[in-house]
């Protein structure tokens, strides 16, 4: 018989139960060690990242010794596991997340786990001091048991990468017998009303990991987004691939999301053999830049450190993390990402998909709104001239700025902003970016300023000056400098277009040029992101941002399709509808005074979404430093003088005055 046909094959391991038996009780995979199927491998591998594996060849008596003298040694005194597992060995506990020497890696505020373990390098077993009886035995144990896990794990790895069609040449050093370590735990029973976690939602870092576990359920992995109990059953092992796997196959295999859940009356124990690449062994893949794992470990502690949590393999990912699955990663964030004045909110936000934006088209955007439409190449200066004297505001087509790097950089925007509100906080509270939230106006630098009693802005917003973007994330998580090399490109683009509609405008208005050169000064751009958080509160009162005119000589908007944004026109408020790949120029109160008032400056304010939240992504350019603006309707300025008198109007009146205050004949009565 081949071994394809022998799918009743007997096995002492599981007490004569064949695949089909096992099967029965629950659904995760079944493979067969002793006449390995590739297809069902393979299968195994895309659809789950984990199987359960029999007729493996580990005595059942190992097991249960190992589980044995596992109790023994969890049942002594505190203080005396601490002593007697000594480096090269290590104790933990409430831990969630280990470097693999063992060492605890900090998790900031995240809730502890309901565990201990012991961590037990291999390679250092040798190097264990004896003398102690009980440790001696289980040295002896844990030697046996790693012959037989570094034997199946081989085994499956060489009929792995087979089956991707890998060069063994290349992969020999991807799995290395010298890293496994084996990890013990006990899970303590809990009885408390509230739900506890033995081990909280993860992927393991590893190669592949593969456990033996007892009697005691509490095992559950994820699959289409459901949650399903590995059930014990005697003599099978549970192999799960790991983040290197996955990078490895260029995420055609799967690292298994998966928990522990605490029983309420018994103890769980299990003993898991975990597997890494060799040191200094660099892994490459389509999907990732080349790392190593001590790299990848590396960045794990960070993350886990700044934000709290694990990123993975996203953080080291070629491309910009996607949204959906970095939501997936976060799922715990919830609430906690928006400000806390915003956290009556309820949970469930609903998000457009940026992967499926139907295409603009010049008759569509013409029929769509009023906003009048402005086509960059080629540009029509007497339509531009129209638009600003009579509008202050339009819709910029052709404009290349690719619509990919729009769409990659509002992802990137929702995975940011995700993020915890105290995260947040720590990350963007350097001096060359800030983060805020609620308040109506900010300086240039993005400080929020006084605004008396007007009422909190239903927004947050990250604040990036341009000038100072290539020192920002230089050392920090990549999906950080992701974002940088992102908001780099972006600026780029929007130097070019910004530059292009001024001179046109300086053109227009018959404005002497070297005059006007330090009107507009690129060093002076910020990026500002905005989230404003859907809101349910029957309150007409409150804005996404209450009405104002900006400050800028331009600005220039990228939105989602959440629609929100107004501008005031004739004592009217109309909408400026969401049309994919356009962008939106407005003018500021700069350009209103360098044009002598021929040119204005549009009121324009945002309402906040009952059930969506809305994202967009503003650019805004000032005069140079210190270049003064003259105009026959205003008192020669320059922007800093503005923005003081701005600051002062928001402190002292609560709203600001604006260009009124520098006419000739303005008086404070």
């Amino acid at each position: 018989m081949s071994c394809q046909q022998n799918t009743t094959t007997q096995n002492t391991d599981i007490k004569d139960a064949s695949d089909q038996e096992v099967q029965v009780l629950d659904p995760i995979p079944v493979l067969d060690l002793e006449c390995l199927n590739l297809d069902k491998l393979v299968e195994a591998s895309r659809e789950w990242g984990l199987f359960r594996l029999i007729n493996h060849g580990v005595p059942l008596t190992l097991f249960g010794q190992l589980q044995e003298q596992a109790r023994m040694l969890f049942s002594l005194p505190f203080e005396t596991k601490q002593a007697l597992f000594t480096s090269p060995l290590s104790y933990f506990r409430d831990t969630p997340a280990l470097t693999p020497s063992g060492v605890a890696l900090p998790t900031g505020e995240q809730n502890v786990n309901r565990l201990e373990g012991f961590n037990v390098p291999i390679s250092q077993l040798p190097h264990v001091q004896a003398g102690d009886d009980r440790l001696d035995s289980f040295r002896l144990l844990l030697e046996e048991y790693s012959k037989h896990l570094a034997r199946l794990a081989t085994t499956v790895f060489e009929a792995t990468t087979k089956t991707l069609n890998l060069d063994p040449t290349e992969t020999k050093c991807y799995l290395s017998e010298s890293t496994g370590i084996v990890r013990v735990y006990r899970y303590p029973k809990c009885s408390m009303d509230n739900e506890e976690w033995g081990m909280g939602v993860h992927t393991d870092s590893s190669v592949l990991s593969i456990l033996s576990q007892d009697q005691v359920s509490g095992l559950e992995v994820s699959k289409d987004d459901e949650w399903l109990v590995v059930k014990p059953i005697p003599g099978t092992l549970i192999v799960n691939f790991g983040d290197m796997m996955q990078a490895m196959s260029n995420d055609e295999y799967k690292s298994v999301k998966h928990r522990v859940k605490v029983n309420e009356s018994e103890d769980r124990f299990s003993i898991c053999y975990f597997v890494f690449p060799a040191e200094g062994s660099v892994i490459r893949s389509s999907k990732y830049k080349p790392f190593t794992y001590t790299e990848f470990q590396a960045q794990v502690q960070l993350d886990i450190k700044t934000l709290g949590f694990k990123v993975g393999l996203q953080s080291i990912a070629v491309s910009v993390l996607s949204r959906k699955n970095i939501k997936k990663n976060m799922s715990e964030v919830g609430p906690e990402s928006y400000p806390p004045v915003f956290r009556h909110q309820p949970s469930t936000t609903q998000t457009q998909n940026p992967d499926h934006l139907p295409d603009d088209t010049t008759r569509e955007t013409q029929d769509f709104d009023h906003v009048p439409l402005i086509d960059l190449q080629p540009l029509d200066l007497e339509k531009l001239d129209e638009a600003c004297k009579d509008w202050g505001i339009f819709r910029l087509v052709n404009h290349g700025v690719p619509h990919t790097l729009l769409t990659r950089l509002q992802e990137h925007a929702r995975d940011v902003f995700s993020l915890p509100f105290d995260a947040k906080r720590s990350l963007f509270s350097g001096p060359l970016v800030s983060y805020f939230w609620g308040t109506p106006a900010l300086s240039r630098s993005g400080d929020a300023l006084s605004a008396g009693h007007v009422n909190i802005n239903w927004v947050e917003g990250l604040n990036f000056p341009l000038a100072q973007l290539s020192q920002l994330f230089q050392d920090e998580n990549s999906m950080l400098h992701s974002f940088r090399l992102l908001l780099e490109e972006y600026h780029f683009h929007l130097v070019r277009v910004a530059t292009t509609i001024y001179d046109a405008m300086i053109t227009n208005l018959n404005l002497e040029r070297e005059q006007c050169k330090g009107y507009l000064s690129e060093s002076t751009g910020i990026l500002r992101l905005y989230r404003y958080p859907h809101c349910s509160i029957t309150d007409e009162t409150i804005m996404g941002m209450a009405a104002h005119t900006d400050s800028s000589v331009i600005s220039i908007l990228s939105q989602d399709l959440v629609g929100g944004l107004e501008f005031l026109k004739e004592d009217n408020w109309h909408h400026v509808n969401p049309i994919p790949n356009t962008l939106i120029v407005n003018l500021g109160d700069m350009m209103q005074a360098i044009s002598d008032d021929a040119y204005k400056s549009v009121k324009h304010r945002v309402q906040v979404n009952r059930s969506d939240e809305r994202f967009s992504i503003g650019y805004f350019v000032f005069p140079a430093e210190g270049s003064v603006i003259r105009s026959s309707k205003y008192r020669p300025f320059t922007y800093s003088d503005f923005q003081a008198q701005v600051q002062e109007d928001l402190s002292t009146l609560g709203f600001k005055v604006g260009l009124e205050r520098f006419k000739p004949a303005f008086s404070d009565d």
